[in-house]
């Protein structure tokens, strides 16, 4: 059991920093938030400033 749990830990951990690569790549993180809060649909988000 601990065996399969470190191979999909390993597995989170390598998608998500390739992702978190990919963002930084792209110059993603520089979007406007309220950009994505529309894509993402977040009623809870304040789009009056």
């Amino acid at each position: 059991m601990a065996a399969v749990l470190r191979q999909l830990w390993f597995i989170l951990d390598v998608t998500s920093k390739s992702i978190a690569q990919s963002i930084i790549d792209a110059s993603l993180f520089k979007v406007d938030f309220r950009l994505i809060a529309y894509f993402v649909n977040l009623s809870s988000v304040n789009m009056t400033y």
